[in-house]
């Protein structure tokens, strides 16, 4: 976080600069007395009413890798981010993107961007409250360093991206075959991890021309994969 305070400001004109900064900030392993702890970002990119970012409600995936001599877990959370200078700045269009990545996952958070901390909303707190615009004193929120050793480093609300569930949405499949596919993932990877699931739920096919199709950045400024 001490990283990320320090040059907030250079990249608070730009919301999407700003979080990418965040996360290079805080991106990479951490190796523990029980274990070894990885985050990564990536991105949801796209323009327009039917972009992969409309239709999930989110700016991103945040990708955990937890590995401890008892626990092996690959999950991911949902995250749309707000910058705020203040815990009293209305957080327009927060509550009404929260409800959309909850019809996807509940594994889904507001991100709150301030000069020099980062607060963690979970997002039924956002839809549940009864103002449009909510502001952080009108939410539960807590501390990014307190989110990880209470919620990421015990598995709590994430998605198992090895073992994902038939009720995921076929956007946010989508999405997740893309952005694997983007970050260098094994394509025949993803597919294994996802054989299980019923058939009806897989209606998306790989596409083979999928980088003719799509723009690829594999490291842009802020030094996360995206898709344009």
């Amino acid at each position: 976080m001490t990283r990320y305070s320090h040059s907030s400001w250079s990249h608070w004109a730009d919301e999407d600069s700003l979080c990418g900064h965040f996360f290079s900030s805080i991106s990479g392993s951490c190796t523990l007395d029980t274990g070894e702890f990885k985050i990564d970002n990536l991105k949801i990119r796209g323009r327009g009413p039917s972009a992969p970012e409309k239709k999930i409600g989110a700016d991103g995936l945040g990708i955990i890798d937890i590995a401890f001599p008892d626990i092996s877990l690959k999950g991911f959370f949902l995250y749309q981010a707000k910058k705020s200078e203040d815990k009293t700045k209305a957080l327009v269009g927060a509550k009404e993107e929260c409800d959309v990545m909850l019809t996807h996952s509940p594994a889904s958070y507001l991100l709150v961007l301030m000069p020099s901390e980062i607060k963690m909303v979970g997002a039924m707190a956002v839809s549940a409250n009864l103002r449009k615009s909510p502001n952080l004193n009108n939410l539960p929120f807590v501390s990014y360093p307190r989110f990880v050793v209470e919620h990421m480093l015990h598995g709590i609300m994430l998605e198992n991206y090895n073992k994902l569930r038939a009720t995921l949405s076929s956007d946010l499949y989508g999405e997740i075959k893309n952005i694997t596919i983007a970050a260098g993932g094994s394509k025949k990877r993803v597919e294994e991890a996802i054989a299980s699931i019923k058939e009806d739920v897989l209606s998306m096919n790989w596409s083979d021309d999928f980088e003719a199709d799509h723009e690829i950045d594999q490291d842009d400024d802020d030094g996360d994969k995206e898709i344009k």
